[in-house]
């Protein structure tokens, strides 16, 4: 995805430039006749959630042995999940963006991708056809819930009991899944984060940070087949007062101006954030 990136300052700062910064980071002592003006950039970063849908081997049987609907072709779509904004003058909070790409699959399913392999009858020299193994797994699915069901009742495992019980409904529970998925097929599901930033320019509040599809996830901002979500900034009417632990004799500053900043897709809000943007602002001598 592009990135936009950001130059803060081309002039270096002083020692006490770099203490007062750090006491009041909306405050920026404009030292040494500097003429270029301290720029925020804000970093929106957009969580996506991938589900992969891979259909059964027997999908196209689920409805006539199982009495279900299943998927009969593969499937990937995306959500956006959340979305959180920062500052770069501030800490960024590494925790709110992972590196790398969380895999979340179903329970009881113990690989997303694999299926269980049903068991060849070799006491039969004839070749089963596809519809015939179908019904064989649908057989055992029905035996395993009979065997769950007379563990729960008591009619079977009487000396079956406490762990051991539960560990033995786990198992066939985990047992069914995997013949289930021979139907219904396995799907899994995979987050990752993506950081855009934005460098806002004065005068201008209405930003497409990226655009987003359901079945191709976050695009860049120049594909307009997709759908754009935009960063809007709304500056308060007046920018904050300098402390007075900020003033110097002949000083001239630089006020960043609060701004409500909020990411939306669509009509739906993602996040928001009050955040201070030095390009709102305005430039007064601390005196």
């Amino acid at each position: 995805m592009k990135k936009i990136h950001v130059l803060i300052s081309a002039v270096a700062l002083g020692l006490a430039s770099v203490a007062v910064q750090a006491q009041n980071p909306t405050v920026y002592p404009l030292e040494y006749g500097e003429s270029v003006l301290p720029l925020t950039a804000v970093k929106v970063a957009v969580t996506v959630e991938k589900e992969t849908v891979i259909p059964g081997p027997y999908a196209r049987y689920a409805q006539k042995f199982l009495g279900a609907m299943a998927p009969l072709s593969p499937r990937v779509s995306y959500d956006i999940t959340g979305a959180s904004l920062h500052v770069t003058e501030f800490a960024f909070d590494d925790a709110a963006t992972p590196a790398g790409g969380e895999l979340t699959v179903n329970p009881n399913v113990y690989n997303p991708t694999d299926f269980v392999k049903f068991p060849i009858d070799r006491t039969s020299l004839a070749e089963k056809s596809a519809e015939a193994m179908a019904q064989d797994a649908a057989g055992t699915i029905y035996t395993l819930r009979r065997r769950r069901f007379d563990l729960v009742s008591g009619e079977a495992g009487e000396h079956v009991y406490g762990a051991g019980m539960q560990a033995a409904l786990e198992e066939l529970a985990r047992m069914e899944e995997e013949y289930v998925s021979l139907f219904m097929g396995k799907s899994y599901k995979e987050t990752y984060t993506e950081i855009i930033e934005v460098v806002p320019e004065a005068g201008k509040t209405n930003y497409t940070v990226c655009r987003f599809s359901p079945e191709e996830g976050l695009l860049p901002d120049s594909d307009l087949g997709a759908a754009p979500v935009v960063l809007t900034l709304t500056p308060e009417q007046s920018v904050a007062a300098v402390p007075r632990s900020d003033k110097k004799s002949g000083t001239f500053v630089r006020i960043a101006r609060w701004t409500d900043c909020r990411v939306m897709d669509g009509t739906r809000q993602l996040t928001a954030r009050r955040l201070p943007i030095f390009q709102f602002g305005e430039t007064v001598l601390g005196k």
